[in-house]
């Protein structure tokens, strides 16, 4: 993975704009650490849109839009959609949260 992104430095840092679509969806977390370290550098000072469903990939974003079946059904930083009772990302942070614990209790044992 690290060699994508070698090859992807140069053609970023020439963009204004970079669209990230599910750049860690088909990693182990801490590979998505890693990646998301080094891509988050490379967007640093650009307009960057991920698209994402592993929330801990779009809570490390400034803005994040949620949208539900087309439509934008709530927007703000990662603390701001976390703070919000029964809104649909504080949910979905809530059901990843568990799944990840879960995930992590099984792997232990």
């Amino acid at each position: 993975m690290l060699l994508v992104l070698e090859v992807l430095e140069p053609k970023v840092q020439k963009t204004a704009i970079a669209l990230l679509d599910e750049p860690t969806s088909a990693l182990d977390s801490g590979t998505e650490k890693a990646v998301l370290g080094a891509l988050f550098d490379l967007a640093e000072g650009r307009t960057c849109i991920v698209v994402a469903h592993r929330l801990s990939t779009a809570a490390r974003c400034d803005k994040i839009v949620v949208l539900d079946k087309g439509r934008v059904v709530e927007w703000g930083t990662h603390a701001e959609l976390i703070g919000r009772s029964g809104g649909a990302y504080a949910e979905l942070w809530r059901k990843q949260s568990d799944h990840d614990q879960t995930e992590v209790h099984v792997e232990a044992t």
